[in-house]
């Protein structure tokens, strides 16, 4: 029983680690995804192109848009449950 409470506490710990090492690195995925889906709109308004044409010219712009969708619902979301509450 102290081997699996001993295990558990050392996976514990290595989470605590990685979300201190790794929450700046997800803030910044979550900041650079929630600004390339307007920049990507606006990027398809200006050389005539539709949304997903300009997410299929490139494998990056279409990973951080479909990151920055949902970084947009999670916001959306967060904002719907504050005015409510």
């Amino acid at each position: 029983m102290n081997t699996i409470k001993g295990i558990i506490g050392i996976l514990f710990l290595l989470l605590i680690i990685a979300l201190l090492l790794g929450g700046s690195i997800f803030l910044t995925l979550a900041a650079t995804g929630a600004l390339i889906v307007p920049l990507t709109y606006i990027w398809g308004l200006i050389t005539g192109q539709s949304y997903d044409r300009v997410c299929d010219n490139s494998e990056i712009v279409y990973r951080l848009n479909q990151w920055g969708k949902w970084v947009w619902v999670f916001i959306v979301g967060f904002f719907l449950i504050w005015l409510i509450f």
